[in-house]
């Protein structure tokens, strides 16, 4: 059964990847995966090695300790969808929307 869930899983990772790379900029969608999935290999492996994390069932088990399908598969999709849907975000707009709702706290709490 829980090979099952990685085929599906392995399955649903496709179509988003496929979905990810329709919208440019094509570019910056390959360089957020391919670091992402290049980071997880140093992290994944020493996670897995100081018994942070176990998996118990997972793609080429006898060869790797780690989660080929996770690490270099789904966790840099998951990023690229992070990437996309915070590429408009701006940081600034949020710092400026906190220094009015503090400020007006501030104004608020002298008068007491």
């Amino acid at each position: 059964m829980d090979r099952i869930h990685l085929w599906v899983l392995l399955a649903l990772g496709l179509i988003l990847l496929v979905f990810s790379l329709r919208k440019p900029p094509i570019k910056d969608v390959i360089l957020v995966f391919l670091l992402k999935a290049y980071f997880s290999t140093f992290f994944g492996v020493i996670v897995v090695e100081k018994h942070l994390l176990d998996y118990p069932v997972r793609f080429l088990g006898q060869y790797f300790d780690t989660s080929i399908l996770f690490e270099y598969f789904l966790y840099p999709i998951m990023c690229v969808y992070f990437y996309r849907t915070s590429y408009h975000s701006s940081f600034f707009r949020h710092c400026r929307t906190m220094r009015l709702v503090y400020s007006r706290f501030d104004v608020h709490r002298s008068s007491l």
